[in-house]
């Protein structure tokens, strides 16, 4: 059964799972500058962000590859199926495209992509002339 989209007038939540504190540190500055309403949860591990994510679907997966490189692109495929809702951003070292899922964003990038990110979500949950459709008269 498809999990219900989240609700526009609830907070941006994102799940990050980095292997480092200065990275935790980097990605909570770009998502706290970009939804300051936002919840953002850290999971240690991989396998610990995909049973929080099975029990309470998220906006945003934040993804450090260092964290698991061998685990991510089936993480990938899996939230593609269970949680489509859920937006998975992989950060390297470098931008590459991995075998299996898609491209691993650089760190340097972090700020231009979660912006790049932030601002389709704004833009889905707003109709198309900019007004958000459900507080549109009828």
């Amino acid at each position: 059964m498809p999990l219900p989209p989240l609700e526009s007038d609830l907070p941006c939540r994102a799940l990050v799972v980095v292997g480092s504190p200065q990275r935790l540190a980097e990605v909570r500055e770009v998502l706290g500058r970009l939804m300051p309403d936002g919840r953002v949860e850290t999971a240690d591990t991989v396998v610990d962000a995909l049973l929080r994510l099975n029990r309470k679907p998220a906006e945003l997966l934040v993804l450090d590859l260092a964290v698991d490189d061998a685990l991510a692109p089936a993480v990938v495929r899996h939230l593609a199926r269970v949680a489509p809702i859920t937006e998975v951003l992989v950060f390297g070292d470098r931008a590459r495209t991995v075998p299996g899922h898609q491209r691993v964003q650089a760190w340097d990038e972090l700020d231009r992509v979660l912006t790049r990110w932030q601002t389709t979500v704004q833009r889905s949950a707003s109709g198309p002339h900019g007004a958000k459709e459900e507080g549109r008269p009828s």
